[in-house]
């Protein structure tokens, strides 16, 4: 089957997959579950806010 890959990790992934065979889906799956778990925790994480100065009224 002809293909046809578009940058540079479009082609590490093809390799990738033609070396690994049906191993490949399973490493991608793991990736996947990590990436997701991790922007999981980033969006519940309390936010960062910024500090702006505040004028004292005492």
């Amino acid at each position: 089957a002809r293909r046809v890959l578009v940058g540079a990790d479009a082609r590490r992934l093809d390799k990738l997959a033609r070396l690994l065979g049906a191993g490949y889906q399973r490493l991608v799956l793991r990736h996947v579950r990590r990436a997701r778990a991790r922007n999981l925790e980033r969006a519940h994480a309390p936010a960062a806010l910024p500090t702006t100065p505040t004028k004292d009224h005492a």
